[in-house]
């Protein structure tokens, strides 16, 4: 008699781990999809921002350089992995990116400004600006890829993890418009 209550003690006990597994399972679900939304919230309200700041840049009269640049410093909070380092070969503080923003906008070409600021979603194009010349309203368009930190559909497929330029990326897209007076008094 006694080793039937064991039996059933040893049963509940791995009755207990396998449910505890599967809410486990579905809390970490849970906290990364939170996540992943959290993180994209962000990031639309700074390509938001960006767009604004575009649009504000062309009405002035920079060029596309610049606007691209002006995009780049306005994502920076969510432009990724900073790749820059300081002399002591350390990566610079949040004081210490901030101060080299007006050097990075200042850089007349690209690899000038790679050595003063440099991050993840800079790279390959991931951040693009599109800000057209026509009409008395001008409308600035800002679209930031970003990659999805958990690929839910690779693992429930069974595909191996990719690795992490090539994971799945979120097209984050940002506008604003703006009255353009700037053709008034460029031309």
């Amino acid at each position: 008699m006694s080793s039937a209550r064991n039996y059933g003690r040893a049963h509940k006990a791995g009755q207990a781990m396998v449910e505890s597994i599967l809410v486990l399972f579905f809390l970490f679900l849970a906290f990364y999809t939170v996540f992943q939304f959290a993180d994209n919230f962000r990031a639309k309200l700074l390509v938001d921002y960006a767009a604004s700041r575009v649009a504000r840049a062309r009405t002035v009269g920079m060029n596309d350089y610049m606007l691209e640049k002006t995009a780049d410093i306005a994502t920076m909070a969510a432009a990724g992995e900073c790749y820059t380092k300081t002399d002591s070969g350390k990566r610079p503080s949040a004081r210490g990116l901030i101060s080299r923003s007006g050097d990075y906008l200042a850089c007349e070409y690209g690899a000038q400004a790679r050595q003063v600021l440099d991050f993840e979603l800079w790279r390959n194009g991931k951040t693009q600006t599109v800000c057209p010349l026509a009409g008395s309203k001008l409308t600035a368009h800002v679209i930031q890829l970003r990659p999805q930190f958990f690929d839910l559909g690779s693992y429930l497929s069974g595909t191996p993890p990719m690795e992490k330029d090539d994971a799945p990326h979120a097209r984050i897209e940002g506008e604003y418009s703006i009255e353009a007076h700037y053709p008034d008094w460029i031309e």
